[in-house]
């Protein structure tokens, strides 16, 4: 076994990468299985006002490919519009983020090796490369929801939703205005119409089991949203992991996870990128001595709460209807308590929900009743 005094990190996504780009005091090699970064593509890219500006600082806006002022609702019942005088989302062009950010690593002297699958060694810490097994000082987890590392060291993640989407070429009216919407196909989670330009558009959805074939769905949702003419020009997809947050993601002192490998993922709309900026600094710090790690786990116990949080209002709103915050947003928007920077801090709008709660419930209930 070859002896190496270098933190691996074990996938080159945005959680690898951005972790990466934060460690300037150790050489890092970073391990990648597929040949080109950023693929297959899984990801919408939607994100909110912080995570745009973090990423932002670092990489410059070219990597932000749309802003959104205002989402519509399509719920069972009637249709929703928010429209807000700033930016309440905006997407970020993947995989050009990952490139970027590989450029930013490499250019601090940390190594990436594309095109090559690690697997566990005899020992904690060690890797097999091939024939050959390294030993590495740290290693951070950031290959996503089927980490093996996960697996080795918690389990595998169980709760998972599979995200598919086409991108689709079509007359945009509004390209500032994103659509999700929420139908009996897919209770478990909603659809989604991205506007990338005035031409072309993401278009999606969420299930947990593939019942019907991807293009009878996206024709389902196009009718819904009242596009009568696309074209698709690819589908694409991934594995959105739903399980709650380890409590504490960290193996034995020596492997550390991040990204959806713990996963740190907004629970009702599957977003990633988010815990991604808030975990990537911090556990930097923590690898590079600035921190201990009780210091680092006192910062995780913090995230850690708000997305504990969101699990649990989750599970309520399942049992309810996927379409019901839906009707507190709308209050709370009526009212002008709700703001753009909020797209990110789901629990935030649920503590504020409590306010407008003698005004939501009737029609809470009201909608249910029709539903059933």
């Amino acid at each position: 076994m070859d002896t190496c005094g270098k933190i691996a990190v074990i996938g080159a996504g945005p959680a690898g990468l951005l972790t990466s780009f934060f460690i300037r005091r150790h050489d890092v090699i970073i391990f990648e299985e597929h040949t080109f970064l950023g693929r297959p593509e899984h990801c919408t890219g939607i994100v909110g006002s912080y995570t745009a500006s973090f990423l932002t600082r670092i990489l410059g806006n070219k990597i932000i490919e749309n802003e959104y002022y205002g989402i519509v609702f399509h719920t069972p019942h009637r249709k929703i519009e928010l429209l807000l005088d700033k930016p309440i989302a905006y997407h970020v062009k993947r995989p050009f983020l990952e490139k970027k950010l590989a450029e930013k690593v490499q250019r601090l002297g940390h190594e990436l090796i594309l095109g090559t699958r690690v697997k566990p060694g005899q020992k904690l810490g060690s890797l097999r490369v091939g024939r050959r097994s390294f030993q590495f000082q740290k290693i951070i987890a950031s290959d996503g929801a089927y980490s093996f590392l996960r697996r080795l060291c918690f389990g595998p993640i169980r709760n998972k939703i599979y995200g598919v989407q086409a991108v689709i070429k079509t007359n945009i009216n509004d390209p500032k205005i994103f659509h999700i919407l929420y139908t009996n196909t897919m209770p478990d989670f909603f659809g989604w119409l991205v506007p990338l330009n005035e031409e072309k558009a993401l278009i999606g959805y969420g299930v947990k089991k593939h019942v019907y074939h991807p293009w009878r769905v996206i024709r389902y949702l196009a009718k819904k949203i009242r596009i009568n003419k696309y074209r698709v020009k690819r589908f694409f997809g991934g594995t959105i992991p739903l399980d709650p947050p380890l409590k504490k993601p960290v193996c034995k002192r020596k492997i550390f996870f991040i990204g959806d490998s713990i996963p740190l993922t907004k629970p009702y709309t599957g977003g990633g990128l988010y815990g991604i900026t808030l975990l990537a600094r911090p556990l930097a710090k923590l690898l590079e001595g600035e921190i201990t790690i009780n210091n680092y786990l006192d910062i995780y116990s913090g995230y850690y709460k708000k997305f504990v949080i969101q699990h649990r209002l989750v599970r309520v709103v399942k049992k309810l209807g996927y379409w019901m915050p839906v009707l507190f947003l709308e209050d709370l928007y009526k009212l002008k308590m709700f703001e753009e920077y909020q797209f990110d801090e789901h629990e935030r709008i649920a503590y504020k929900s409590m306010i407008v709660l003698p005004y939501t419930l009737p029609k809470l209930i009201f909608s249910t009743l029709r539903t059933r």
